[in-house]
């Protein structure tokens, strides 16, 4: 039997339409345009409003939407 890790655990849930999320800072600064665009979700409460292919996701946050992986977002 494999063990997994949080992490493997936290990529292979999928969210659903309606789940309240939160942003995940990124952890990989070498990726500076993911960096700077995740910042502006941070610490905001948001909403998935469509589930998209290959795992990521339209959501809102406040009057803002974006696009995210879902890696990059956590239920609440």
């Amino acid at each position: 039997m494999q063990q997994l890790t949080i992490y493997d655990a936290i990529a292979a849930t999928p969210l659903n339409v309606g789940d309240s999320v939160r942003v995940i800072p990124s952890a990989d600064e070498s990726d500076v345009e993911t960096y700077y665009y995740l910042q502006d979700f941070t610490k905001a409460k948001g909403e998935v409003l469509e589930v998209l292919p290959k795992m990521q996701y339209r959501a809102r946050f406040g009057s803002r939407v974006g696009i995210f992986k879902n890696e990059e977002l956590r239920k609440v």
